[in-house]
């Protein structure tokens, strides 16, 4: 009866030991789920803030493809293009409410509405390209994009009279 080992009371206590210390304590369990619970909260925040950033500068690049499209349209037909304002009847949103490009009243694209907002510093509600692609706006036009965060959140698009764009990332809103 080699094989049949006779079991000890030590053997017995260490076996009750290792299935004791199986699992998890609930003290345990509870400040993992509050550890997790903190680290969640943080990066939720980050990550609105993140989506907001990501919003902002989609918006910012569909406004500058809609002008870089009508200054493209107007050298390319040689005609006048128009980029007018849906509705420009708040002074510190005027192209927040989208706008439409068209030749001689005839609508070749149109943006809906914004979610962010879209002031131009000289209040104009339309610019027009002519066919070398310059603008009638006599100046340089300054476009301030903001949301509803404050800070260095905003994005500034320029627009000069020879119809070029640029962008800067960083406008305090």
């Amino acid at each position: 009866m080699q094989g049949n080992r006779v079991q000890t009371q030590g053997d017995r206590m260490r076996s009750q030991q290792v299935e004791s210390q199986r699992g998890f304590t609930l003290i345990e369990l509870m400040i993992v789920v509050m550890i997790a619970g903190v680290l969640l909260s943080i990066g939720i925040s980050g990550f609105s803030d993140f989506i907001k950033t990501m919003r902002m500068e989609s918006e910012t690049q569909e406004f500058i493809q809609a002008l870089k499209f009508a200054r493209t349209e107007a050298v390319r037909s040689g005609l006048d293009i128009t980029v007018a304002s849906n509705d420009d009847s708040d002074a510190n949103n005027e192209w927040g409410t989208g706008l439409t490009v068209s030749r001689g009243g005839e609508v070749i694209r149109r943006v809906d509405s914004f979610t962010v907002v879209i002031d131009s510093t000289l209040d104009l509600g339309s610019i027009t390209y002519n066919g070398r692609g310059f603008t009638d706006a006599g100046a340089q036009e300054i476009f301030a994009i903001c949301d509803d965060r404050s800070g260095e959140t905003g994005r500034t698009v320029n627009l000069l009279t020879s119809g070029l764009l640029t962008a800067d990332l960083k406008n305090d809103c």
